[in-house]
């Protein structure tokens, strides 16, 4: 939560535009997840689901919200939840948007996570949205970890600061999504 703090912030200031009244959204627990929840723009009737107890505890101070923490195990390290869709009672919800973060994306444009639990836990936020955007810092990119979430391509909407590298942006315009550098 401390490191690149700045960046973090303006990606989830250029992530504001994308969170809507009358929505099912889905907030991941990472930092810059995090960030957008301390800057929601003002929004009515929004559902959001969260793993992530310093994010529900967050949206829980603003009205017009209706925050649903997800249940599972808790990760103590990482104050989150994790679980099978089941566990996690979100088997069934069908979200307008999901927001994630990630612990980073490897040389090979796949998002990868230090955890199995957690990558197969994004995996399910990913399959309940009708959109994906990832929030990511520029730290994150040619990042090498132990377990694959999916691949770069099956996002809709990648928010980045301007740190990413010149090839790194290339290769990420190149695809069929939406790159803004915040």
């Amino acid at each position: 939560m401390l490191l690149n703090t700045e960046a973090k912030r303006q990606i989830a200031l250029a992530a504001q535009p994308y969170v809507h009244s009358n929505q099912t959204v889905i907030f991941d627990a990472g930092s810059t997840v995090l960030h957008l929840a301390q800057v929601m723009p003002d929004v009515r009737d929004l559902t959001v689901y969260t793993p992530g107890i310093t994010t529900a505890r967050q949206l829980l101070a603003l009205e017009g919200i209706d925050v649903r923490l997800l249940g599972g195990r808790l990760d103590p390290r990482r104050l989150e939840t994790v679980g099978s869709p089941d566990e996690q009672g979100i088997k069934d919800v069908l979200a307008h948007t999901l927001f994630m973060g990630i612990q980073g994306i490897d040389s090979d444009l796949d998002m990868v996570e230090q955890s199995r639990d957690v990558a197969a836990g994004k995996l399910h936020y990913m399959r309940r949205a009708r959109t994906v955007v990832l929030l990511i810092d520029s730290s994150k990119w040619n990042h090498a970890a132990l377990a694959k979430v999916a691949s770069v391509n099956e996002l809709d909407i990648v928010i980045t600061d301007s740190g990413i590298d010149e090839s790194v942006r290339q290769r990420v315009s190149e695809l069929d999504l939406d790159l803004v550098i915040a």
